[in-house]
């Protein structure tokens, strides 16, 4: 269909904005993608300046997010310069972000078994909208990255690249925390009882609270973290953020898991409860005694586990970074994959981008990247990749 023509009954039409969101059936459709939800697209539309293009298929299995994107104005994490390096042979200016803009869990909704026709439908009519000659479709899982490139929801052929690893921890068929430790290895239960008896011989009182009741309070601490890797440190910065996050719906899912030593604050979690998964979404630190106290491990990852299963809920979903720490405390490595057509990618180079990324990986991880999973995530790149070309 092209852009201008009406289109007939039972075609997937595109919306700009968030009303088309709000009906009930677009949350029906993404199930527990926290990311692609309506509640978290409407917070970074009506508060981060992201506004979304939408469709549903006609016969309502299928759904698409996109954004009408410049380079210069999304999370580096989401452009084709960060994701492919050098592979990527001319600047991209603009281009459609598809699958979400943020959380690093691209995602196209759909409901099991949905046509691929149906699904192609929705994408196209979003691609449609924006009308960009580049697309992107940022941090898929390698499950949903093949679907997309086996069933050619995208025209053209997608340049793959390993764009990051996250973590998460698979909590199904437990039900106490000592569940949880019986499932890890000698070692890893080890290192967590040690973080605990650290946490309680410093008498370091750690809650649940709502975040809105004690935002100021732990906002420096955001800044802190924001600060330590090179971004905006200040505390009024970190509470714009923080307010984002528990903006409209968000509100009744987030959690806030706060550590004090003697009444001050110096660690917090900000994590989310929606639907079978608790996920966390950013931590905030005093360095100096979160580390001698473990209280970070305290608020990131135990007392979200003790939530999680508290709540029935089968999985923490950890995000990306401090991999060698989540590991080790029983988190499984999830491979991110980016997809795109129409920008100039050297496929031998994004190859090696791959392979780069996972060598670093493994020099962080460890023994959780074994020589197996390399060499299967390796062949998940060529299937991606279909038969080897010089240029996208």
């Amino acid at each position: 269909m092209t852009r201008g023509q009406r289109p007939a009954a039972g075609v997937a039409r595109a919306a700009t904005g968030t009303d088309a969101l709000r009906s009930g059936a677009w949350d029906r459709l993404n199930g527990a993608h926290l990311y692609t939800s309506a509640a978290w697209l409407t917070a970074f539309a009506e508060l981060g300046g992201m506004t979304p293009v939408s469709a549903v298929s006609g016969d309502g299995t299928a759904g698409a997010v996109g954004y009408d994107a410049r380079t210069a104005g999304v999370n580096p994490r989401y452009t084709h310069a960060w994701l492919y390096e050098d592979a990527l042979l001319a600047p991209v200016g603009s281009f459609a972000m598809l699958g979400g803009c943020s959380g690093y869990a691209g995602h196209l909704p759909h409901v099991a078994g949905a046509p691929a026709a149906s699904r192609r439908e929705a994408l196209a009519a979003v691609v449609d909208e924006i009308r960009s000659p580049v697309t992107l479709l940022a941090h898929l899982t390698g499950e949903e990255a093949a679907q997309v490139v086996g069933a050619e929801l995208l025209s053209g052929a997608p340049a793959p690249v390993l764009g990051m690893v996250t973590s998460e921890l698979d909590l199904t068929g437990m039900r106490e925390f000592d569940d949880y430790l019986g499932s890890l290895t000698r070692s890893s239960r080890s290192t967590v009882r040690a973080d605990l008896r650290r946490t309680a011989d410093a008498g370091v009182d750690v809650r649940v609270e709502r975040l809105a009741d004690v935002l100021e309070e732990v906002a420096p601490l955001l800044g802190s973290v924001q600060a330590h890797h090179g971004h905006d440190g200040s505390a009024a910065g970190a509470a714009g953020y923080l307010h984002l996050c528990l903006h409209g719906d968000l509100a009744a899912h987030a959690f806030a898991v706060v550590a004090r030593t003697q009444g001050r604050a110096v660690a917090f979690a900000l994590g989310y409860r929606w639907h079978d998964t608790v996920f966390m979404r950013v931590s905030g630190l005093d360095y100096d005694v979160a580390g001698r106290t473990a209280a970070y491990f305290a608020t990131y990852f135990y007392t979200p586990v003790r939530l999680a299963l508290e709540w029935g809920c089968v999985r923490v979903d950890l995000g990306g970074e401090a991999l060698e720490s989540k590991t080790r405390r029983g988190g499984a490595l999830v491979p991110r994959w980016s997809l795109s057509t129409g920008a100039s990618v050297d496929r031998a180079r994004a190859r090696a981008v791959t392979a780069a990324r996972l060598a670093d990986v493994r020099a962080v991880a460890g023994s959780a990247v074994t020589d197996g999973r390399v060499a299967a995530w390796q062949r998940l790149h060529q299937d991606l990749d279909g038969p080897a070309r010089s240029t996208g």
